[in-house]
């Protein structure tokens, strides 16, 4: 739920990026790209920690974690 919510945050501001970078003057844009970037950045962490959590509550409760990964 948080991923799917961070996620769709980062869609709103690539999409918005997409659409007005043109019009940006290039402080403006180089700004909006390093957000974009954190934001993917931390979608990725949060993505890798996910999946650890996972993996380690499958192997507590004994499923084979390899069919997961």
């Amino acid at each position: 739920e948080i991923l799917m919510t961070m996620y769709q945050e980062y869609q709103k501001k690539m999409q918005e990026y997409e659409q007005k970078n043109a019009t940006w003057t290039p402080a403006v844009r180089e700004m909006k790209e390093k957000e974009l970037m954190q934001l993917q950045q931390n979608l990725e962490q949060n993505q890798q920690v996910l999946q650890q959590q996972l993996l380690r509550t499958h192997t507590t409760i004994g499923i084979n974690p390899t069919y997961f990964i």
